[in-house]
């Protein structure tokens, strides 16, 4: 059993909410992107078939990150008893009721094209403040398969960012962890 700290409580309650965004930003090692990938297992287990796509402007950076350690201790902690097929020449995991969780990077046209050529139920934007408003604009619009039993969402995690970034400028509720 996982123990969140009074702060990733109340972010985990905000994942919980019915709103189509949320950003979750705070410092290094503050349990973010651990809250949204478990966020994000919980919705691919509820919504057999569903597809759920996290992204970081850097492939590689999102496999090293995302692959090979947060959803892995994501999975071991919060879901022992679910088994991921990696299919990473593909990039994404198969989960056991056929709902898969894509990981990839908005850094090359063939990897966005072989990613964002798909519908998703979620969209998680890892490290928003790394990824170009551009290529945000184009993953969000990704974000319309429907399935039963979840609603659209999206997801960003960023650590703090200058005030012209887009995240800043942009309308879109934000929750600081601390």
């Amino acid at each position: 059993m996982v123990s969140f700290s009074a702060g990733q409580e109340a972010a985990r309650r905000l994942l919980e909410g019915r709103q189509r965004y949320t950003c979750l930003a705070g410092g290094t090692r503050s349990g973010k992107t651990f809250l949204i990938v478990r966020m994000i297992m919980l919705r691919a287990l509820k919504a057999k078939g569903s597809r759920h796509a996290i992204l970081r402007h850097h492939a590689n950076a999102a496999w090293a990150s995302i692959a090979l350690d947060t959803l892995p201790h994501v999975v071991e902690h919060c879901f022992p008893s679910v088994r991921l097929k990696e299919h990473r020449q593909d990039g994404y995991f198969a989960l056991p009721n056929g709902s898969r969780v894509w990981i990839g990077g908005l850094d090359d046209n063939d990897r966005v094209e072989k990613i964002l050529g798909l519908e998703y139920a979620s969209v998680f934007l890892n490290e928003a403040s790394q990824i170009p408003y551009s290529s945000a604009l184009i993953a969000f619009t990704r974000l319309a398969q429907v399935t039963r039993g979840i609603r659209q969402h999206a997801f960003v995690d960023l650590n703090p960012a200058g005030k012209s970034h887009w995240t800043n400028v942009a309308t879109r509720p934000r929750r600081s962890m601390k």
